[in-house]
């Protein structure tokens, strides 16, 4: 086997047959194409791919195969911090892999059809909330519900967070795409935003909810007035997805109850940097 070298667009084809996993990976390459996506592959095993970063993404691929990327990918020194995919592939590979894990994850990829939103009952309308969308002026008045956000759903581990970094990408979030928020007297207490979308599909991230505003209702509200007002404005769109930690039970209710269902199960292994020999 030989590790070749390629453009991540010639790959994007096997990224599209698992959009609902690799939504966000594939919108991250086109929001960004006239950047050198550098990918590789190893010969006969095109099912994954891994980048500059030592990020490894696995398709759809059977476990005697994964084991032949461990074992290459491991003699051949090849450095990886992190590797994403369904959870039962992302597994396997960590199995025979066995290098030490810092961070994994795990999340539902859910999924609501556009035919299978209907009207429910519209809550807590009184004088003193408003919900709009959001611009980057609002950036202020948004960033702590995204740190909340971040160090709840996103980061296990809050030491290391990048807060410059991640302020950075919400700005450009909030410049970028569609953000929704839910007010009490001008205060953001719930909020929800377009994370990436294709041709027929969004991809919803960003959802939080003050805590000691939970249970009331608030975040429902939010994201059902998000999704009914984003699917009258994009008439093209079909449906929406989203990720929710496995263990995040509450969330998991609230979009079940918006009619998301559970399409993946995918994981995400950060794994621990090699020291440096003195």
């Amino acid at each position: 086997m030989k590790l070749y070298k390629k453009r991540l667009s010639d790959f994007l084809y096997k990224l599209y047959e698992q959009e609902d996993i690799f939504l966000h990976v594939i919108d991250k390459y086109l929001q960004n194409k006239n950047n050198q996506y550098s990918i590789f592959f190893i010969e006969n095993l095109n099912n994954f791919f891994i980048n500059d970063e030592g990020h490894l993404y696995i398709s759809v691929m059977q476990s005697d195969y994964i084991n032949s990327l461990a074992l290459y990918i491991t003699s051949h020194n090849i450095p990886i911090t992190y590797v994403y995919g369904e959870t039962s592939n992302v597994l396997d590979f960590n199995t025979f892999f066995k290098k030490g894990i810092e961070i994994s994850l795990n999340y539902y990829v859910m999924k609501l059809d556009r035919k299978a939103f209907h009207n429910l009952p519209q809550l807590l309308i009184n004088n003193s909330l408003t919900d709009r969308f959001c611009c980057p002026d609002d950036f202020f008045k948004l960033k702590n519900l995204q740190l909340m956000y971040h160090l709840e759903e996103v980061y296990s581990d809050t030491k290391n967070y990048p807060k410059q970094y991640e302020m950075n990408a919400f700005k450009k979030i909030l410049n970028e795409r569609d953000n929704y928020a839910v007010f009490i007297m001008n205060d953001p207490i719930s909020k929800v935003y377009i994370n990436a979308s294709s041709e027929k599909t969004i991809q919803i991230g960003g959802i939080y909810t003050l805590k000691k505003y939970r249970g009331n209702g608030f975040g429902y509200y939010c994201i059902y007035n998000f999704l009914k007002k984003t699917f009258n404005k994009y008439s093209h769109i079909e449906s929406c997805q989203l990720f929710v930690k496995n263990t995040n039970m509450s969330a998991y209710s609230l979009y079940k109850k918006l009619g998301f269902q559970i399409l993946s199960k995918t994981t995400s292994i950060y794994y621990k940097a090699l020291k440096k020999k003195q």
